[in-house]
C-alpha cells in the first residue's frame, strides 16, 4: 500500500501554521506588555505631578499668609527673616522642578523668584498698600498655575 505523494501531508504545511502563530502571539504579547506598561508609566507621572504640584502650592500660599500675618502686625523684621518665612516654597520649588519639563523649568524659577523678592519687599516696605502686595502675588501665582496645568496635561518628563 503505496499512498500517493500528493495525499500525503506535507510536515511544511502543517509547522509552518503553527509556527507563524506562536511568533504572532509572543509578538501580541511583547506590545501589550509595553503599550501596558506605558499606559501605567503615565497614570503614574501624572498622579506623581498632581501630588508634587499641590504640596508646593499648598506651600506657597501657607507662606504668603505668613508673610502677610508677619506684615499686618507691623512687626520691625528685616528682610532676612522675611525671605526665611519662604524657606519652605524654596525646598519645594526643588521638587517641582525635578519633574517639570525642561521648557518650563526657567520660567518657573523665574516667577518663584519674583514672587518671593516682590512679595517679601512689598510686605515689607509697604505695609499698608496689601492690595499692591496682592496683586503682584495673584498675578505670580496665575502664571506658575498655567506652568503646572500644562505640565499635567503632558505624557513627557
Amino acid at each position: 500500500m503505496i499512498q500517493d505523494p500528493e495525499n500525503i501531508p506535507n510536515l511544511f504545511t502543517i509547522i509552518l501554521p503553527s509556527i507563524i502563530s506562536f511568533i504572532g502571539v509572543i509578538f501580541g504579547v511583547i506590545v501589550g506588555s509595553i503599550l501596558s506598561l506605558r499606559i501605567q508609566n503615565i497614570q503614574w507621572l501624572r498622579k506623581h505631578r498632581a501630588e508634587t504640584f499641590s504640596d508646593f502650592l499648598n506651600t506657597l500660599h501657607k507662606c504668603k499668609e505668613n508673610v502677610f500675618d508677619h506684615a499686618k502686625s507691623y512687626k520691625k523684621i528685616d528682610l532676612g527673616q522675611y525671605l526665611k518665612l519662604y524657606t519652605p516654597v524654596n525646598i519645594k520649588s526643588k521638587s517641582v522642578l525635578l519633574i517639570l519639563r525642561d521648557k518650563d523649568k526657567k520660567p518657573f524659577e523665574g516667577f518663584i523668584n519674583k514672587i518671593i523678592s516682590n512679595h517679601t519687599f512689598w510686605s515689607k516696605h509697604y505695609e499698608k498698600d496689601y492690595k499692591k502686595v496682592y496683586d503682584l502675588f495673584t498675578n505670580g501665582l496665575n502664571e506658575i498655575q498655567k506652568i503646572l496645568e500644562s505640565n499635567l496635561k503632558s505624557n513627557k518628563w
